[in-house]
């Protein structure tokens, strides 16, 4: 399941041609499902687990956020060139 859509993503990344599309939906699709599983570990994790798996969940997600922004930047700007 996507939390923003194709077009979202590519207004956002200032992409204008379809060449790229398959390679932004997956990567909008591995960030959603990263995001998501966060959110679950949160909803079902123990107080007491919560803190140290969080910050483990934390670190991962931005991790994989931080990867995810820039090769999309990246994408985005290698078309505009």
């Amino acid at each position: 399941m996507n939390l923003i859509t194709l077009e979202e993503a590519k207004a956002h990344l200032l992409v204008d041609h379809d060449d790229d599309d398959a390679e932004i939906e997956r990567k909008v699709l591995e960030a959603s499902e990263a995001v998501l599983d966060y959110l679950k570990g949160l909803l079902s994790a123990s107080p007491s687990a919560t803190s140290k798996a969080q910050s483990s969940r934390t670190a991962t997600a931005r991790s994989s956020t931080s990867t995810i922004v820039a090769a999309l930047s990246s994408a985005g700007r290698s078309r505009q060139q």
